[in-house]
């Protein structure tokens, strides 16, 4: 929040602390082998949607990969470039829950890339508004909240936008500061989404 004076504490006594096993959390792990072909290594991140597992891999080539628990096979997307339906950099991916299209974020194009979730591409949504951003969340169905981190904080100066896909329109911003500022906070951060959101 804005306001500090909505901020509140969580006190831990560390001396209370119970240590937990994994076997308590996960009671029966499931393992998944790969096609040695697809060459998986270097994950990023992954998403469970249904009976799909995304998978981001960095590295030599940034692409994803879906999985499909059901049928076993595995599909890599991996269209890297400048043109129509290639990206140069998967930034962030989420899965649209109203339509089950897997929509990959370009911050360094401006473009949203969408996919279906056997990873045939689907279409490309651009806007300059997407620029520089690091990762989203959706808000629901193209609405979404842009994350731009620290290091040039959108073409607002403004760390998060609301955006409205389907209008082409910037709906809220939130945590604005001052434009000289991003001249000095050249850092590398990680993604400050989860899968829940904020």
């Amino acid at each position: 929040s804005e306001n500090v004076s909505e901020a509140f504490q969580i006190n831990v006594d560390l001396g209370d602390v119970q240590p937990i096993r994994y076997s308590d959390i996960f009671k029966n792990p499931t393992f998944i082998t790969f096609d040695p072909q697809f060459n998986i290594s270097n994950i990023e991140n992954a998403l469970l949607y249904n009976d799909y597992i995304v998978i981001r891999c960095t590295g030599r080539v940034n692409s994803l990969f879906t999985y499909n628990k059901t049928s076993k096979e595995t599909v890599k997307i991996a269209y890297e470039g400048k043109g129509p339906g290639e990206y140069i950099v998967v930034s962030d991916f989420k899965v649209n829950n109203d339509n089950h299209t897997l929509w990959l974020l370009d911050g360094e194009s401006g473009k949203f890339l969408m996919y279906d979730l056997d990873g045939m591409f689907v279409s490309e949504y651009h806007n300059s508004v997407l620029m520089y951003a690091k990762a989203f969340s959706f808000i629901n169905n193209n609405v979404v909240a842009v994350y731009y981190g620290t290091n040039l904080a959108g073409l607002k100066n403004y760390k998060i936008l609301v955006f409205d896909v389907d209008e082409g329109k910037v709906l809220k911003e939130y945590l604005k500061f001052p434009e000289h500022y991003s001249h000095y906070m050249n850092f590398v951060e990680s993604s400050n989404f989860t899968s829940s959101g904020l």
